[in-house]
């Protein structure tokens, strides 16, 4: 066999090895979207209840951006996998900047929506809210560039399909990435480590900033003699949530970084992430749903009016979670009329909001735990500057 004909079976070898990855990859995002279409469907009812039906809130805002954001984006990405007639560059700009803008947006959702919780259980810290946003944001920052230096185009040759963002960047920009990163051989290899970087510093300052809170909420627990389990509060504080989240990207950072021939993790992050930004945010509405006194038995009545008072323009975001089955227990469940509110009322409110629920609003925590606070109408409560 001459040298030619090696090289040329050597390329044929190349070119239907990645013929079998592109396939591969497009069975993984057709599993990702069904998996989407079907919590999508899961949780729909809950949805529709705690959120169509309810007073309009910033947090209901980034639920529906999170959520339907995702799915559109998910769903021109598995479209752009596909072979359609004269696919070329020019044709696949406009879906491939679709996905490429629908992922930016869910990634500063996902930052904003971390900034926000550990901004409402700090007692409104602009300076850990500035900080965790400012972590979070990097992320979409460095896909920004990344996508400013690239630009769309369409697989080739045959047997090849699909579309995709190509990287196009000069020398001297290439050399400057090296040089910053270089044990990264590739621009893809030095984006990928930054972006996963990022991201797991934002959820680890994330959960780090909670569990400071659930340890202060233990310490108070143990001194008044409240039984108060560590699996307990860590399922209160959204542990499980930001955890999960945190444990996917260092998994894919490993993975990467072991140089495997084919990775389908990042196919099923962003899925992951969308669902489990969308339950934690439908488990706090089902909190304060619960806690209007409407359906909810779960919760004492300074429980409930802590939560009353926690609602405004955000939501309840920064209120515990309460894990049981809602889809169950809620189903087929009738909307109530809205109960009059009374004039007067004296809540207590705690500077920690992740005690509620937990017996702690008696006259047993200090005033430095809990404060009483009279308010004259349901507008004070819903204007106080403590509300959150």
């Amino acid at each position: 066999m001459s040298g030619s004909d090696a090289d040329q079976l050597e390329e044929w070898q190349e070119l239907l090895s990645s013929y079998q990855f592109s396939i591969t990859d497009n069975y993984c995002e057709v599993a990702a979207l069904a998996v989407l279409f079907y919590d999508h469907m899961l949780t729909l009812p809950a949805e529709v209840r705690f959120l169509w039906t309810r007073k309009f809130s910033g947090a209901t805002l980034l639920f529906m951006l999170n959520r339907y954001i995702t799915l559109f984006g998910k769903t021109i990405l598995l479209v752009t996998g596909f072979s359609w007639p004269n696919q070329t560059d020019a044709v696949c700009a406009a879906p491939v900047y679709l996905v490429e803008i629908s992922t930016i947006s869910v990634y500063i959702i996902v930052a904003l929506i971390s900034a926000l919780r550990i901004y409402a259980i700090w007692n409104k810290d602009w300076r850990l809210f500035a900080l965790v946003l400012a972590v979070g944001l990097a992320v979409p920052a460095i896909n920004i560039y990344h996508y400013a230096n690239s630009v769309p185009a369409a697989f080739a040759p045959w047997p090849l399909y699909g579309c995709a963002e190509n990287a196009s960047l000069s020398p001297a920009v290439f050399a400057n990435i090296y040089a910053m990163f270089p044990e990264s051989m590739l621009t893809a290899d030095a984006v990928s480590l930054a972006t996963h970087s990022c991201a797991i510093g934002v959820d680890a300052l994330v959960l780090f900033l909670t569990w400071i809170k659930t340890y202060g909420i233990r310490k108070v627990a143990s001194q008044m003699h409240i039984k108060a389990t560590i699996s307990t509060l860590l399922l209160r504080d959204g542990t499980i949530y930001f955890g999960t989240m945190l444990a996917l990207n260092v998994v894919d950072l490993i993975i990467v970084q072991s140089d495997v021939i084919f990775n389908p993790l990042p196919n099923f992050i962003d899925v992951i992430t969308c669902i489990l930004i969308s339950r934690f945010l439908l488990n706090l509405r089902e909190v304060v749903v619960d806690g209007d006194g409407n359906q909810g038995e779960s919760l004492d009545v300074s429980a409930r009016l802590s939560l009353q008072f926690a609602a405004s323009v955000l939501g309840n975001i920064g209120a515990p979670l309460e894990h049981t089955m809602w889809s169950a227990r809620h189903e087929g469940v009738e909307e109530e009329g809205e109960e009059e509110e009374q004039r007067e009322r004296v809540l207590r409110v705690s500077s920690n909001p992740l005690m509620v629920g937990l017996g702690m609003e008696d006259d047993g925590v200090s005033s430095t735990e809990c404060n009483p606070v009279k308010f004259s109408t349901p507008h004070d409560v819903e204007n106080s500057p403590a509300s959150m």
